[in-house]
Protein backbone atom coordinates (compact mmCIF):
# COMPACT_ATOMS: atom_id res chain seq x y z
CA UNK A 1 0.00 0.00 0.00
CA UNK A 2 2.92 2.37 0.85
CA UNK A 3 4.65 1.52 -2.43
CA UNK A 4 1.18 2.21 -4.57
CA UNK A 5 0.61 5.78 -2.84
CA UNK A 6 4.12 7.11 -2.97
CA UNK A 7 4.62 5.82 -7.03
CA UNK A 8 0.75 7.47 -7.41
CA UNK A 9 2.21 10.73 -5.20
CA UNK A 10 5.29 10.87 -7.45
CA UNK A 11 3.47 10.89 -10.89
CA UNK A 12 0.50 12.73 -10.31
CA UNK A 13 1.52 16.23 -11.35
CA UNK A 14 3.31 14.77 -14.55
CA UNK A 15 -0.14 13.29 -15.28
CA UNK A 16 -1.56 16.60 -14.52
CA UNK A 17 0.99 18.15 -16.65
CA UNK A 18 1.43 15.47 -19.83
CA UNK A 19 -2.54 15.72 -20.24
CA UNK A 20 -2.44 19.64 -21.06
CA UNK A 21 0.96 19.70 -22.73
CA UNK A 22 2.24 16.58 -25.02
CA UNK A 23 5.55 18.11 -26.79
CA UNK A 24 6.03 16.11 -30.46
CA UNK A 25 8.50 13.97 -30.65
CA UNK A 26 9.01 14.05 -34.10
CA UNK A 27 10.32 17.58 -33.87
CA UNK A 28 8.43 20.61 -35.35
CA UNK A 29 7.95 19.39 -39.96
CA UNK A 30 5.54 16.67 -38.95
CA UNK A 31 4.08 15.56 -42.68
CA UNK A 32 4.08 12.30 -44.03
CA UNK A 33 7.44 13.03 -46.39
CA UNK A 34 9.26 14.48 -42.91
CA UNK A 35 8.33 10.95 -41.06
CA UNK A 36 9.49 9.03 -44.22
CA UNK A 37 13.00 11.14 -44.53
CA UNK A 38 13.70 10.72 -41.07
CA UNK A 39 12.91 7.05 -40.85
CA UNK A 40 14.79 6.12 -44.34
CA UNK A 41 17.79 8.09 -42.99
CA UNK A 42 18.39 5.77 -39.68
CA UNK A 43 17.93 2.79 -41.72
CA UNK A 44 20.36 3.89 -44.25
CA UNK A 45 22.71 4.56 -41.33
CA UNK A 46 22.18 1.35 -39.79
CA UNK A 47 22.91 -0.28 -43.12
CA UNK A 48 25.87 1.60 -43.55
CA UNK A 49 27.50 0.73 -40.44
CA UNK A 50 26.41 -2.66 -41.26
CA UNK A 51 28.18 -2.23 -44.64
CA UNK A 52 31.26 -1.41 -43.00
CA UNK A 53 31.56 -4.66 -40.99
CA UNK A 54 30.74 -6.53 -43.65
CA UNK A 55 33.46 -5.19 -45.85
CA UNK A 56 36.05 -5.43 -42.51
CA UNK A 57 35.05 -9.00 -42.03
CA UNK A 58 35.45 -9.67 -45.84
CA UNK A 59 38.68 -8.01 -45.71
CA UNK A 60 40.00 -9.55 -42.57
CA UNK A 61 38.92 -13.24 -44.40
CA UNK A 62 40.78 -12.38 -47.60
CA UNK A 63 43.74 -11.34 -46.22
CA UNK A 64 43.52 -14.38 -43.63
CA UNK A 65 43.03 -16.93 -46.14
CA UNK A 66 46.36 -17.72 -47.18
CA UNK A 67 45.98 -18.44 -50.48
CA UNK A 68 43.36 -21.69 -49.71
CA UNK A 69 41.13 -21.14 -52.83
CA UNK A 70 37.79 -22.16 -50.58
CA UNK A 71 38.83 -18.80 -48.01
CA UNK A 72 39.21 -16.59 -50.49
CA UNK A 73 36.43 -17.53 -52.33
CA UNK A 74 34.52 -17.19 -49.17
CA UNK A 75 36.18 -14.00 -48.50
CA UNK A 76 34.94 -12.83 -52.18
CA UNK A 77 30.80 -13.65 -51.53
CA UNK A 78 31.55 -11.65 -48.59
CA UNK A 79 32.90 -8.62 -50.00
CA UNK A 80 30.63 -9.56 -52.72
CA UNK A 81 27.62 -9.65 -50.55
CA UNK A 82 28.15 -6.56 -48.98
CA UNK A 83 28.72 -4.46 -52.50
CA UNK A 84 25.39 -5.84 -53.17
CA UNK A 85 24.08 -4.48 -49.72
CA UNK A 86 24.55 -1.24 -50.79
CA UNK A 87 23.77 -0.89 -54.00
CA UNK A 88 20.53 -2.26 -52.48
CA UNK A 89 20.75 0.46 -50.02
CA UNK A 90 21.05 3.38 -52.43
CA UNK A 91 18.39 1.86 -55.01
CA UNK A 92 15.98 1.80 -51.59
CA UNK A 93 17.23 5.82 -51.17
CA UNK A 94 16.78 6.66 -54.40
CA UNK A 95 13.12 5.17 -54.55
CA UNK A 96 12.35 7.07 -51.13
CA UNK A 97 13.19 10.18 -52.49
CA UNK A 98 10.88 9.91 -55.32
CA UNK A 99 8.41 8.97 -53.22
CA UNK A 100 9.01 12.18 -50.76
CA UNK A 101 8.84 14.15 -53.40
CA UNK A 102 5.86 13.08 -55.03
CA UNK A 103 3.99 13.11 -51.85
CA UNK A 104 5.28 16.94 -51.40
Amino acid sequence: MKKTLFYLLLFVPFISYGVTVIPNPLGSGTGISTIITRVTDFIFSLGLATAVIVFLVGGYQYLFSFGSEQKTSQARKTLMYGVVGVIIMLVGRGITTLITSIIG
